[in-house]
């Protein structure tokens, strides 16, 4: 069975190499052909990264959607991009991912910045719909 859709997964994972050089920070990327375990590092990392006192300063924040289509599938069906344009493309990214996470965690009690951010975000499309779900998901492994 895929990672992506296996709900029993972190009761037999086997920590590998890659998975503990992550957690101990002695690499960044992990990367492999498809099957080799890598969604599967990643899923088990962001369910138990409040337990692993290697993670205890760092904060999971989802950058895709693990059982979908990879998200700049679009850019490969196009022209290439200048140097310049691909760092917009990555800056925007970015932007998108940690405000969507500081959303989610605002929540209902956003100020006024909170507010412009979700506004500048829902303009171009970057606002993600299911802030509530992981929101409550979040509170919820925390506690």
């Amino acid at each position: 069975m895929r990672a992506e859709f296996d709900d029993a997964l972190e009761r037999y994972f086997v920590e590998t190499e890659a998975f503990s050089a992550l957690i101990e920070d002695r690499v960044d990327v992990v990367a492999g052909d498809k099957g080799t375990g890598k969604t599967a590092i990643y899923k088990v990392i962001e369910k138990r990264y409040r337990q692993l006192d290697q993670l205890a300063d760092v904060e999971i924040v989802r950058a895709f959607n693990p059982s979908g289509n990879p998200v700049f599938q679009r850019l490969v069906q196009q022209e290439a991009l200048t140097e310049g344009q691909y760092r917009s493309v990555w800056k925007a990214y970015f932007f998108a991912l940690i405000g969507n996470w500081a959303l989610n965690i605002a929540g209902s009690d956003a100020s006024d910045r909170f507010g412009r951010l979700s506004e500048i975000l829902e303009n171009p499309g970057w606002k993600r719909r299911q802030a509530a779900k992981e929101s409550a998901r979040s509170s919820d492994e925390g506690a």
